[in-house]
């Protein structure tokens, strides 16, 4: 018997997200197989099959037959992009403000898990007040991440 996992795919034009579809991008790093994410999120196959076919349909994920997830640590270049990203979007506190919601996982920069980084992101872009450009912040972390 095969089971499914989940591949995000790089972003290649301007998307827009709802929540639901944000969430469900955010735990696919964690739980990459179907089965799991199913059973993490609390939701009936159809509510999650629709949230997956609208992501499909943005080409932000496959499915696929295959199962991996490498153990990476988290390069500095990522924090220092981070930075850069956020700052453009809140200005000068932008490391703290990502030095704060690394500290809501009670981890740091340091010993920050891969596997928790869209959690992480979700986070941070709910300081983000304007539409636009939390959209813009979403899209172009979402990439970096995929870089790793």
């Amino acid at each position: 018997m095969t089971s499914k996992s989940i591949e995000l795919l790089p972003v290649k034009e301007s998307i827009t997200l709802t929540p639901s579809e944000w969430y469900v991008i955010a735990m696919v790093y964690k739980y990459r197989d179907l089965d799991k994410l199913k059973a993490r999120l609390n939701v009936n196959s159809d509510q999650l099959t629709r949230v997956l076919k609208k992501l499909q349909d943005k080409k932000l994920i496959k499915l696929i037959q295959t199962l991996s997830h490498p153990s990476i640590e988290i390069p500095t270049l990522f924090w220092e992009k981070l930075e850069k990203e956020l700052s453009r979007c809140i200005g000068p506190i932008a490391p703290l403000v990502i030095d704060d919601k690394i500290e809501e996982f009670n981890k740091s920069r340091e010993n920050f898990p891969y596997k928790m980084l869209y959690n992480l992101l979700e986070k941070i872009s709910l300081e983000i007040n304007d539409s636009d450009g939390k959209q813009q912040f979403q899209k172009i972390m979402l990439e970096v991440i995929k870089q790793y």
